[in-house]
């Protein structure tokens, strides 16, 4: 398989306060991406090695799929790649009936609720000099009792 799991490779560990709880965190960077990411002690990081997809999954099935991507070439912005991202939606996150993408803060966001989930997904695009560099962001949670606690 290429994707490779990372939690059992945390850079660091700290402890910080949420709601009142001691909540121990652990740091990952990113093969080969210049990226770092912090998430809670007993959730799990697994990136595929081919096309870079970032997993991060929670004991109670809620989850962060971070898809990085490059449009060599593209000049694109916001307004000119709603139609990006519905598709990408429905490859990547085809279950949920997704909202008309909305402009916020210089992205697009779509929210759903429907096949037993809680959905946001956010797109972001950075012009570079020889095309635009992006990421699709889908954030999962489960409509369980114990779901929304652990966030």
């Amino acid at each position: 398989s290429s994707a490779r799991p990372l939690s059992s490779n945390p850079i660091t560990s700290n402890s910080i306060t949420s709601n009142n709880e001691s909540v121990n965190w652990k740091k990952y960077e990113g093969v080969d991406s210049g990226f770092s990411l912090n998430y809670p002690n007993g959730w799990t990081v697994e990136q595929n090695s081919k096309s870079g997809r970032i997993e991060i999954k929670s004991p109670q099935k809620s989850s962060l799929s971070i898809f990085p991507f490059f449009l060599p070439g593209q000049s694109l912005n916001i307004g000119q790649s709603q139609g990006l991202f519905q598709a990408m939606l429905k490859q990547y996150a085809p279950g949920p009936q997704w909202s008309a993408p909305a402009i916020v803060e210089g992205g697009l966001r779509a929210i759903s609720k429907s096949n037993n989930l809680n959905s946001i997904a956010g797109l972001a695009l950075s012009k570079m000099q020889s095309g635009t560099d992006g990421r699709l962001i889908i954030f999962q949670v489960p409509d369980l009792p114990n779901a929304a606690a652990e966030l």
